[in-house]
């Protein structure tokens, strides 16, 4: 049994490594654009690179843990939980890459006017990651109550920089490709929220039992 419990304890630190790694993303994507920071976007991007190596490793020792060894109850509820999160986790990777791109095109594109709220998303996303991450890790689901009310936040300022958006692109067509890239990293952004909704539920669903559903 050692050798169940030494693969299982390696699936849960390579799933923890990916959680961070996707939340060092989300986190440095934002940044990259809010600074204009083209090293570190392209830094940020080469990490999806990773993301998607512990993916298919994940993927792999989780199908040959249930197959050698059945897990049982509490085990495999979190080999379970291991193979929905990996995919929400990729998707996370994906998303801040693509901001990174997005966070290289701009910096050539000086934007005409403040956008404050692409920041305060990606602050707000990070934190869902970060802490969804640590609910896995520590099977501590207390910080994962109020993640209805963090995405809901997250949907109010997607609207409202699609607003701001196209007020600009209105008053100052010029500005219509950058304004597409700030709709689309909004988007994203929001994206990462849902998805650290998903994964909420299933930590939730590993650490309880009980399937649970944030709208």
């Amino acid at each position: 049994m050692k050798k169940f419990e030494d693969e299982m304890n390696t699936l849960i630190e390579d799933t923890v490594e990916m959680g961070k790694l996707a939340s060092i993303m989300i986190e440095n994507s934002v940044k990259a654009l809010s600074e204009g920071n083209t090293e570190l976007a392209e830094d940020t991007s080469k990490k999806y690179t990773r993301i998607a190596q512990l993916d298919s490793l994940i993927e792999n020792d989780a199908l040959r843990i249930l197959m050698l060894y059945q897990p049982m109850a509490l085990d495999m509820r979190v080999v379970a939980t291991i193979l929905k999160i990996i995919t929400y986790l990729e998707r996370i990777g994906k998303y801040s890459k693509n901001i990174a791109k997005a966070a290289i095109f701009l910096s050539t594109t000086p934007s005409v006017y403040s956008m404050d709220g692409i920041p305060t998303m990606g602050e707000a996303a990070t934190k869902m990651v970060k802490d969804v991450v640590l609910a896995f890790e520590n099977r501590d689901i207390s910080k994962l109550h109020d993640y209805s009310e963090r995405d809901s936040f997250l949907d109010r300022m997607r609207k409202e920089i699609l607003r701001e958006n196209m007020v600009q692109i209105h008053e100052n067509p010029s500005s219509v490709d950058a304004c597409i890239y700030y709709i689309s990293v909004s988007r994203y952004i929001e994206r990462v929220g849902d998805h650290s909704c998903k994964i909420a539920e299933k930590v939730t669903y590993m650490v309880t039992g009980k399937h649970v559903e944030i709208d």
